[in-house]
């Protein structure tokens, strides 16, 4: 914030105020659900260090929630555009939690890539210097493998050959 009066010759203005605001700062959380065949994997969180939270990659039929949370001030709207379609997050806790009920929306199963992007408006109607953008990616599922072996090849009928056999899955 500065102070100031402006002087001419032995004229002056009232002093004057400009008062700093800055603009808002928001952190955004994914939480990812798989899908139910892959219910062996907890329910993971998208990594947070860096650009990685806003490029996500997903297995198909997975759900996203996202959070954002406005760091330095009340946030009056939160808006995000999936592909072209809009849909406005609801606050939380206050004015500086906010989520998206993702069912019924492309992230409440993902089938495909996307493409989002994300704007926030704080109480003074000051935005993010530019939208939030990302991609949701799809993670390949592989199929499981199975590995069976024996030691020998000529078994007679009563005989119990010891069998081992390795199953792997991503």
């Amino acid at each position: 914030s500065v102070n100031f009066e402006v002087f001419v010759g032995d004229a002056r203005t009232n002093p004057f105020r400009i008062e700093a605001v800055p603009l808002p700062v928001v952190d955004v959380r994914w939480n990812i659900t798989p899908p139910a065949y892959a219910a062996a994997y907890e329910r993971a969180a998208a990594d947070t260090k860096g650009n990685a939270k806003w490029h996500l990659s997903v297995l198909e039929g997975s759900k996203l929630d996202v959070i954002v949370e406005g760091l330095n001030k009340d946030l009056e709207s939160v808006q995000l555009w999936v592909g072209k379609e809009e849909y406005r997050m609801t606050a939380e806790t206050g004015n500086r939690v906010w989520s998206l009920k993702t069912d019924g929306t492309p992230l409440g199963s993902v089938v495909e890539p996307l493409e989002y992007h994300l704007q926030v408006t704080d109480k003074q109607g000051l935005q993010l210097e530019s939208p939030i953008r990302g991609t949701v990616r799809l993670k390949q599922d592989q199929p499981p493998r199975i590995a069976v072996s024996t030691r020998t090849s000529k078994i007679i009928p009563t005989a119990k050959p010891p069998i081992n056999f390795a199953v792997q899955d991503d």
